[in-house]
């Protein structure tokens, strides 16, 4: 029986993954879909190379995959797509174009985690939209949140 797994018509029907995982690793069950499932795919919006490259170097190893996303006109239709877990836009876009992906993004997902990346400390426009909003830093800051609330939802709900 897998741990943590309650049993069906209680209220809590969760496993972790790491448990998931081992349950299939030890029927010899292909984990492929699996994988792509429990990775958690990140949205990056941005133009600034600075910061892109930044992302990816620090996000390697991470439970998560970054597709980085240069034109903001193409987040509608990838939104559809790939169903992302979490968008970061880079607020350099433009403050228009930053407000229309983020609320079409919270439209198409209520529970996505949506941040903003500034570069100014003082920009906290979208706050009562976004999770969170980043300054935009060496250390980024942001990898560890998006770390964090990952972790938080690493658990799957069983039907």
């Amino acid at each position: 029986m897998l741990k943590g797994y309650k049993i069906p018509g209680t209220k809590e029907r969760r496993i972790s993954v790491e448990c998931l995982v081992k349950f299939f690793k030890e029927r010899n069950m292909p984990m492929e879909r699996l994988f792509s499932l429990v990775t958690a795919k990140v949205f990056l919006i941005s133009q600034d190379s600075l910061l892109i490259n930044g992302m990816m170097r620090e996000s390697k190893g991470k439970p998560f995959c970054i597709l980085v996303i240069v034109t903001p006109g193409e987040v509608d239709s990838m939104l559809h797509e790939v169903e992302p877990d979490a968008i970061i836009v880079d607020t350099e876009i433009g403050e228009q174009k930053t407000e229309h992906i983020l609320t079409i993004a919270r439209q198409f997902d209520d529970d996505i985690l949506l941040y903003t990346v500034s570069g100014s400390e003082s920009d906290n426009s979208f706050l009562g939209i976004a999770n969170a909003v980043f300054f935009k830093t060496g250390d980024l800051k942001i990898i560890r949140q998006l770390e964090t609330d990952m972790h938080m939802r690493k658990y799957l709900c069983l039907p």
